[in-house]
């Protein structure tokens, strides 16, 4: 039997969040969830990612992991949300 499973994913850091943090939590969650995807082509996930927390990346040096989410998106395993930059 065939199981559907729905995954909606909020990736968010505060705008004012430490760096190590910002590192501790891409590591440990972020980058293997995307690491997890690309493994499973057949995988769908709709997500969320905020404008900050990309900006964030992009500071501190994950130009691959975001890189890695637009391949995954171009290729439909990720589908994006749209949401405001920051939480109101």
């Amino acid at each position: 039997m065939k199981t559907n499973l729905g995954l909606f994913l909020h990736l968010y850091q505060p705008p004012v969040q430490k760096k190590d943090v910002v590192q501790k939590v891409t590591v440990e969650s972020y980058i293997p969830i995307i690491a997890g995807l690309k493994k499973n082509p057949q995988a769908r996930v709709t997500m969320n990612i905020t404008g900050c927390l990309v900006l964030q990346w992009d500071k501190y040096g994950y130009q691959q992991l975001i890189t890695d989410i637009a391949r995954l998106v171009a290729q439909g395993t990720i589908e994006l949300t749209g949401s405001s930059a920051y939480h109101a």
